[in-house]
């Protein structure tokens, strides 16, 4: 795992995905069985798909979650 940080994508608020990635973590951590498409997600933590999308992007990259076959994102 990088320690350097990303930088978000055109038009992402950095500030809005570290807040994401924070309230995401914990609720996996919380409810390890937690399994949510890229829609409920962003429906679930009141952010834009963008948004939701470059935080999961990330969580993705460190192993923190995985994308299943069939499109869910959960804890990996």
């Amino acid at each position: 795992m990088s320690t350097k940080a990303m930088a978000a994508a055109p038009g992402v608020s950095e500030r809005a995905v570290g807040a994401l990635l924070r309230i995401v973590e914990a609720e996996y951590a919380e409810m390890p069985g937690l399994c949510v498409t890229p829609a409920q997600a962003a429906r679930l933590w009141a952010v834009d798909r963008a948004t939701c999308d470059e935080a999961f992007s990330r969580l993705i990259a460190r192993g923190v979650v995985r994308r299943t076959s069939r499109g869910t994102l959960v804890r990996a």
